[in-house]
């Protein structure tokens, strides 16, 4: 199945369940190429979050950490956040798209999945700088999870089925994607 509509969007509006991410022409094709199927693709002038700030969240030169309840709502933080990374590191757009779509996976997985949406945990995110790398983790006060459990999206019999992607596309954008604390975090690496 092709999508030539992609051909012709700057942005598009992945959606799939109930969340939704912002990618730019390239990283669609990357997306479609790992054999993720979506819902729909939807022509976007700019995106949903354009504008959002929180001025708390800053760097330092070499490492940061937050937290954030564990309230949906908070994942709209993640991207204005990367902002200020991607200036303050002189970051490539994609470079910039490949950590917002995984950090914002990793923190819906962490809030929905991990502290089962529950306000009165938290999600701690911490960026830091390494050399050529920006390592980024994302924990969360639930049980954790074995990720060798979840199955592929790309295997036949789940390739149509919605959801279930958000690992995937972590372990595909990141150059490296590891769990630490049984499965409660999630250590991923971007080379810059």
């Amino acid at each position: 199945m092709s999508y030539p509509l992609a051909e012709y969007v700057k942005n598009a509006l992945i959606l799939c369940r109930n969340s939704c991410v912002i990618l730019s022409c390239e990283q669609q094709w990357r997306f479609i190429l790992a054999g993720s199927p979506f819902i729909g693709l939807f022509y976007c002038v700019s995106s949903p979050l354009a504008g959002l700030t929180n001025k708390k969240m800053r760097m330092s030169d070499l490492h940061t950490s937050f937290s954030l309840p564990s309230d949906p709502k908070n994942v709209e933080k993640v991207e204005p956040f990367v902002d200020d990374v991607a200036t303050r590191y002189n970051l490539s757009p994609d470079k910039k798209g490949d950590i917002i779509v995984s950090l914002t996976e990793a923190v819906t997985n962490a809030i929905l999945h991990g502290n089962r949406g529950d306000r009165r945990k938290h999600v701690s995110i911490s960026f830091e700088r390494d050399h050529d790398a920006l390592s980024v983790r994302v924990s969360d006060e639930g049980p954790g999870f074995d990720p060798a459990q979840i199955p592929d999206p790309t295997c036949p019999e789940r390739i149509e089925c919605c959801g279930g992607r958000g690992l995937h596309l972590m372990r595909y954008l990141s150059d490296e994607c590891r769990f630490t604390r049984g499965g409660s975090t999630v250590e991923m690496r971007f080379k810059i």
